[in-house]
């Protein structure tokens, strides 16, 4: 029985969508950051590393030509 064929990489249109949404979840996380600085609730901070964190996924995987976490969990309503 074959095996399906795999993806080899994203095209470079999907690339640059990638790195465009994660240098915008970054920023939304620097703004959410700076916008609870003075005192921060233990929530606000885990909404910023998460927020952050899918941002910096989504950029190293366009570099590194994978999926991220974001485009894993989509389509969504």
């Amino acid at each position: 029985m074959p095996k399906p064929a795999q993806r080899q990489g994203a095209s470079s249109a999907e690339r640059i969508g990638s790195v465009v949404i994660g240098i915008l979840f970054v920023a939304i996380a620097l703004w959410l950051g700076v916008m609870t600085w003075p005192q921060p609730s233990r929530g606000e901070v885990l909404v910023v590393l998460v927020v952050g964190s899918l941002g910096i996924d989504a950029i190293l995987s366009a570099l590194q030509r994978r999926r991220s976490f974001l485009s894993r969990i989509g389509p969504l309503p």
